[in-house]
C-alpha cells in the first residue's frame, strides 16, 4: 500500500497534490476531464481501509474535485488490547 500512496503522492497530469499535517490531498486539474478524476477518486476510495482513509469532496455538477487521504499513523495488525499482556 506504501507503493500506491507514493505513487498517488507524485501527482499526474489529472491532479494536483497538496501536502496535509497528516497526509496529503489529491485535486482534479482545472484541465483535467472530471470523468477521468472521478475514475481516479473512485479507485482511491475503493483501496482505502486500515493504510489510509479517503475523504472525497464533490463539485456543484456532482463531479469528484478534491479527495483528502488521511494516511494511518500505526500498522493495525501490531496493535493489541491492553489485557493480552497481563499474565
Amino acid at each position: 500500500m506504501q507503493l500506491y500512496l507514493e505513487t498517488l503522492r507524485s501527482g499526474g497530469p489529472v491532479y494536483s497534490v497538496e501536502p496535509t499535517a497528516r497526509g496529503f490531498s489529491i485535486t482534479r486539474r482545472q484541465t483535467a476531464d472530471p470523468a477521468d478524476f472521478n475514475w481516479l477518486a473512485s479507485g482511491v476510495m475503493e483501496a482505502a481501509g486500515e493504510a489510509f482513509v479517503a475523504l472525497p469532496e464533490l463539485d456543484q455538477d456532482s463531479n469528484y474535485f478534491r479527495v483528502h487521504i488521511t494516511v494511518c499513523e500505526k500498522d493495525p495488525s501490531s496493535l493489541h488490547d491492553a489485557h493480552d499482556d497481563l499474565p
